[in-house]
């Protein structure tokens, strides 16, 4: 895969979860949720 196909994956993928985030809200919970268990599991290292 070249870089430019990578980087607007990146792009694609960022702007689907931005838009699940503001028009889901369980989506969001759920991103939300699945977030803080990572950080607060990484945090304790």
């Amino acid at each position: 895969m070249s870089i430019k196909n990578y980087m607007l994956l990146c792009v694609v993928v960022s702007f689907v979860v931005v838009l699940a985030i503001v028009f889901m809200p369980g989506v969001a919970n759920s991103i939300e949720s699945e977030l803080l268990t990572f950080l607060s599991t990484n945090a304790r290292e």
